[in-house]
Parts: structure tokens; sequence; C-alpha cells
């Protein structure tokens, strides 16, 4: 990553801003993915300040240091609760990763002018998926942690070679911070969500940036069978871009990214 380093401001508990360098082109807003945080934008947040652009990083409740979710109600209603008051107003482009990709469509849907369009990293779809399943994940990555960080820091090291070690520790890091206990009970009570129709009842351009799937192998990404068919279907070819890797895309192919995010907002610009 090239880009001059943004000094970054830090305007209330879990959010953090990197300026635009220069004259802004506009605003953005950046939501990470489950058991992660804010910080794992520290290199996309300041590249795209470099580009021109005003960004804002902010913690989902239960993650970083972002709200406590309600104990009994830790649902995708209560992460949209959470975070809208949070969003700075007019934003160009609303960005989420993962579990903050569905977090960024269920807000656009609820708030059409919060954003005048969306790049969705990895959405990870529901269909024949078991809710149950990622929390025993989310459950025994806790339980690790615990036991052993070392041996936890090496694992997330080993599974994921195409890291920066700043990544590795952000990562592992922002697992100590969330709130597992309430994301893995809310799993299990049977929070879902149905990827095609929150796309549909998205008003505004959405860009959706998936890891490439590779026939005959088991690939990494979250947006697979009939919900990556729907999604794939739903939006002009240009606006359903794979890239090689995994499903932490920004932390792999951080230039990619950028070029991708700015490219996509500087359209939205252009188009009045």
């Amino acid at each position: 990553m090239t880009a001059v380093p943004t000094p970054p401001s830090r305007p209330s508990r879990g959010v953090t801003n990197w300026p635009a360098q220069a004259s802004s082109r506009g605003r953005l807003a950046l939501l990470h993915g489950v058991t992660s945080s804010r910080s794992t934008w520290w290199r996309v947040g300041p590249a795209l300040a470099a580009a021109g652009w005003d960004v804002t990083a902010v913690d989902l409740a239960g993650h970083g240091d972002g709200p406590r979710l309600p104990a009994e109600n830790g649902d995708l209603t209560a992460l949209v609760d959470a975070v809208v008051p949070r969003l700075p107003a007019g934003l160009t482009v609303l960005v989420g990763h993962s579990l903050g990709a569905v977090v960024a469509l269920a807000v656009a849907a609820r708030e059409p002018a919060v954003a005048r369009g969306l790049v969705l990293e990895e959405p990870p779809g529901m269909a024949g998926g078991d809710p149950s399943q990622v929390a025993d994940s989310i459950e025994a990555g806790a339980l690790a942690v615990r036991a052993d960080r070392k041996a936890f820091w090496q694992y997330v090291r080993l599974t994921n070679p195409g890291w920066d070690d700043a990544d590795v520790e952000g990562s592992v890091a922002a697992f100590e911070q969330t709130d597992t206990g309430t994301i893995t009970r809310a799993l299990r009570a049977g929070l879902s969500w149905d990827l095609p129709a929150l796309l549909r009842a998205v008003v505004v351009p959405v860009l959706v940036v998936a890891a490439r799937q590779v026939e005959g192998a088991a690939g990494a990404s979250a947006l697979v069978g009939a919900d990556r068919r729907a999604v794939r279907g739903m939006l002009p070819e240009a606006r359903f871009v794979e890239l090689d890797g995994g499903h932490s895309l920004h932390r792999e192919q951080p230039d990619r990214m950028v070029e991708i995010i700015s490219g996509f907002g500087a359209s939205l610009v252009s188009s009045g």
C-alpha cells in the first residue's frame, strides 16, 4: 500500500475518521464483519483518504468499542438501530464486509437516503446454511483465544497466508473484544436474513465484490449456491466483481479494494 498515512480522528467511541487529503470527493463509511472491528480497515481507510475521500469506520454493536447488544435481542434490527445514529450524513458510499455488508443492506433498505450507493464485500448468504454452525465456530474461537492466545494467533496466521501480520493481530484482538456470547445466542435463536430480498429492497446502486469460486475446489467465499446465483442475476455484470482470495478480500487485496470502492464512488458523483 503506497498511500501516505492520514492522521485519524476518533470523534466518538467506536468511530474512526480519516479526513480526505486535499479537496474532498465525498464521504465513505466502512462496516466490518462478525468478530472483527473498525481496525480491520487500517490500510483501506487511509488509502481512500489519500484518494480524496472523507472516510469513517464504525464498530458494529457487540464489537470493538461499539455499544453492547441487548442480551436478548442481538438480531439484525438491533445491529441496524445501533449503527444508524453513528453514520455520517450525506454518504456517497456505504461499504460493508460480511456481516457489515448485510447490515449495510438493511440500513439502506430502512433509510434510503443514507448513501448514494453500496459496496458489499463478500455478503454472506443464508440459503441452505445453518446459523448454529456459525455459532459453534465463533464459540470455539472464543474458547481457543482465551485458552492460549499465542496458539490462536499462530492458527490465524497459518490459515490466512495472504494477510499482513498486523491483520492477524487485529483479527485476534477484535475477537477478544467481541461479545461472542450474545452473538452466538442470537445465531442459535434464529438470527438470519434473506440476502436477495434485502437486495431487492434497496433503491440505490449496489456493487458486490466476492471471492472467485474455482470449479472443483472448496472455496472460501461466503456467497455461494442459490444466493450467489440470485445476487449475480440481480446486478449488472459490471457490478458483480470477482477477486482471487478468501472471505477477507480487503485484507488480501487492499489496493484492489480501494480501487473498486473509489471508482464506484466516483461514478456515483459523476452521474449527478
